[in-house]
């Protein structure tokens, strides 16, 4: 398989940015958008939106270091495909518990 072939994902690169970015913002106590969360919300929304940043951009370094030959270590090879679908559920259930669920349950 040619790595150039794909191209750079710069989706990863950007999604992962800037859910890190937002998750250290709510950390640093940064204003949410829509109606404010508690404490626990806040903790929890920021630990899994530092969670799903690290692990895009975990996987966007997979995907575009140069390993020695193409061949990348068995533990890489492992957190890659385990990350992948856990990044993308995780973003999912963030996205329905605070896009969703929260915005029909405080009206």
């Amino acid at each position: 398989m040619d790595p150039e072939a794909a191209g750079t994902p710069w989706s990863i690169l950007i999604a992962g940015l800037v859910a890190l970015a937002y998750g250290i913002a709510l950390t640093r106590g940064a204003a949410w958008i829509g109606t404010p969360l508690s404490a626990r919300e806040r903790r929890g929304s920021a630990v899994m939106l530092i969670s799903l940043g690290a692990a895009w951009l975990f996987l966007f370094w997979t995907q575009t270091w140069p390993f020695y030959n193409q061949l990348k270590p068995y533990l890489v090879i492992i957190l890659a495909t385990a990350l992948w679908p856990a990044a993308t559920a995780g973003f999912i259930g963030w996205f329905i518990y605070f896009g969703v669920i929260r915005l029909f349950k405080n009206r």
